[in-house]
């Protein structure tokens, strides 16, 4: 038995401030987590001295609705730099959930625009299909890159 799953995700967004100081800001931001999931299975039998192999693959695009606190402190007064962690997620109800948290710096390149380093620790997305088909969990940890712009 064989598997090979690749996942591709972006996540664009809207953050309200709440709190937005000097050194600190806390936000609730609200994204679409566009997850782009392909898979190729592949399976070998022997019964009765006879081998077979079946291959199966398919692929999906969820998009998926998240909502959480962000939380951002700047170590130093020019705004260059900042420090940031968050949580988000969302319940489908009768069809699990889905949940990340990541922790970032984030690098100011000019007024506009922002280049984000980090480390997801963890995205967990859980799909039942409430019968006896196969259903989804999807676990993803590891460094993240990206940009975020700002008017």
């Amino acid at each position: 038995m064989s598997a090979d799953i690749k996942s591709l995700a972006f996540a664009p967004g809207y953050q309200y401030d709440i709190i937005r100081r000097n050194r600190i800001s806390l936000s609730i931001v609200a994204q679409v987590y566009l997850l782009n999931t392909s898979a190729d299975l592949t399976g070998t039998a022997t019964v009765n001295g006879q081998t077979q192999t079946r291959t199966a693959s398919g692929s999906f695009l969820a998009p998926l609705p998240v909502l959480g606190p962000r939380v951002r402190c700047y170590p130093w007064h020019s705004g260059r730099l900042a420090l940031d962690g968050s949580f988000r997620g969302m319940s489908f109800f009768g069809y699990d959930s889905f949940m990340t948290a990541q922790g970032m710096s984030d690098m100011a390149l000019s007024r506009h625009w922002r280049v984000n380093l980090g480390y997801q620790m963890g995205t967990r997305l859980r799909i039942d299909t409430g019968t006896n088909e196969i259903g989804i969990r999807l676990t993803q940890k590891g460094p993240i890159a990206g940009f975020e712009a700002s008017w």
